[in-house]
């Protein structure tokens, strides 16, 4: 069905592109832009998200930013290139919507430790319920 969003893309991602469910994302590059801040009513350099396999790009407020910045350990932005971020629809403080930064699982399974093996070669002792 044709849609007005196929003639006039949204550039900045919004909640409503998450289909109200948390997605991962991997971030291809952390940048500089100047976006207009119709509150002020003046540009503001604010940090932009750039995506894997994505088109739309995420302008970071504050919160999205030190968060970010919290998960990934690092408050250098031109190092969060590759990290994988989970994003969902959220609620702001101020009631509107909004997209919550999240830690995204790990894609591998930490490794599990094997038992210690006796030193002497001999068999560890058997285990008889009390």
């Amino acid at each position: 069905m044709p849609s007005i969003h196929d003639i006039y893309p949204d550039v900045y991602m919004s909640p409503t592109d998450l289909d109200r469910k948390e997605k991962i994302f991997v971030i291809e590059r952390a940048a500089l832009k100047k976006v207009f801040n119709v509150r002020t009513r003046k540009e503001e350099q604010k940090i932009v998200l750039y995506f894997e396999d994505e088109e739309a790009i995420m302008v970071l407020n504050k919160t999205q930013a030190t968060a970010l910045a919290r998960y990934l350990k690092s408050d250098d932005y031109t190092t969060w290139a590759g990290c994988k971020v989970k994003l969902e629809p959220g609620q702001a403080h101020n009631k509107k919507a909004t997209i919550v930064i999240k830690a995204a699982q790990r894609t591998q399974p930490a490794k599990k430790q094997q038992p210690a093996q006796p030193q002497n070669g001999s068999k560890p002792p058997t285990l008889h319920p009390a």
